[in-house]
């Protein structure tokens, strides 16, 4: 059995493409489905949330920020 061969996929906040809101990596076999990291941004670049999937299925340790005040939740 071998890994699973994903792609990475950038979405933005902006048409001009230079503020990045998520970046995230998909199944090359099937994209919808997460696999591997995950973060999602603020505007002012700050992570907002991180973490990994497996089989579109979040796993292990997940960080969330306040794009506030920069407090951090697991």
């Amino acid at each position: 059995m071998g890994f699973a061969q994903t792609k990475q996929l950038i979405t933005y906040y902006d048409y001009k493409k230079t503020i990045v809101y998520e970046k995230t990596n998909v199944l090359i076999s099937n994209p919808t489905v997460l696999h591997g990291s995950y973060k999602k941004y603020a505007q002012n670049t700050v992570v907002l949330e991180e973490g990994n999937f497996n089989n579109g299925k979040p796993v292990g340790i997940w960080h969330y920020r306040n794009e506030s005040d920069g407090l951090e939740y697991k």
